[in-house]
């Protein structure tokens, strides 16, 4: 079970990394300018959305590993 947490924790980790890079070279691509009182996500950010979000993971691989008698 810990190896389908670190798959899933993984997985997650890498799409909103990924999410990031692709909208951030799609903006500078294309040139667009945010407003000013916004700033672009950092890696930093974005790093930290993936870890926060794995919450539902853990659980859920958690309560998969319980027995069927428990």
């Amino acid at each position: 079970m810990l190896t389908i947490l670190g798959v899933c924790a993984g997985v997650r980790i890498v799409w909103v990394l990924g999410y990031r890079f692709v909208v951030d070279m799609k903006n500078r691509l294309s040139g667009a300018n945010l407003p000013g009182d916004l700033v672009r996500p950092t890696r930093g950010g974005a790093t930290m959305i993936a870890w926060a979000g794995k919450g539902g993971i853990v659980s859920s691989t958690a309560a998969n590993a319980l027995a069927a008698e428990f």
